[in-house]
């Protein structure tokens, strides 16, 4: 679930953009992991899942 939300925090248009309800999604989820469940998996899921396709945003070569 970490990772699917977190995918989801960022937007690609001519540059990444944070989308507030997935980002605010996210952040309810991580406090009820914290309470309830198992946190580290979940950030490490959320972590991954906005960073691997930034990274790859910024490893492209750019269109021309």
């Amino acid at each position: 679930v970490g990772l699917f939300v977190g995918a989801m925090t960022l937007a690609y248009g001519e540059k990444p953009f944070p989308v507030p309800f997935f980002l605010g999604l996210y952040a309810l989820l991580l406090l009820l992991q914290l309470l309830f469940g198992h946190p580290l998996p979940f950030l490490l899921g959320g972590v991954l899942g906005a960073g691997l396709p930034y990274l790859a945003y910024r490893l492209r070569k750019p269109a021309r």
